[in-house]
């Protein structure tokens, strides 16, 4: 929130809260923002069989519910298909012929 220790201890339990609160909004309105940008972005470069991403998949803000049910697993890159993309990685950078 920015406050050193002193303004801290200064600070009443009411004048606290209320810091707190416009923290919590400044810190929602940048979460809000940021992820209606990364959602737009990732589903204009989508591929054709990508499904769309909705803007609460990206980030959960302070103050809403953790999801239940977590629609995209994560799956885990095998070795083979991880020595694949460092080496199309190289190739697009010049490193292998």
């Amino acid at each position: 929130m920015g406050l050193s220790p002193a303004e801290f201890w200064e600070m009443t339990p009411a004048d606290f809260s209320r810091m707190l609160e416009g923290y919590y909004y400044r810190n929602r309105q940048q979460g809000v923002y940021f992820r209606e940008l990364y959602a737009l972005l990732f589903n204009i470069n989508k591929g054709e069989k990508t499904p769309y991403l909705e803007p609460k998949e990206v980030l959960r803000l302070i103050g809403e519910p953790r999801s239940k049910k977590v629609k995209n697993k994560t799956a885990l890159l095998t070795p083979e298909q991880i020595q694949l993309m460092e080496e199309r990685v190289n190739r697009q950078m010049g490193l292998l012929p």
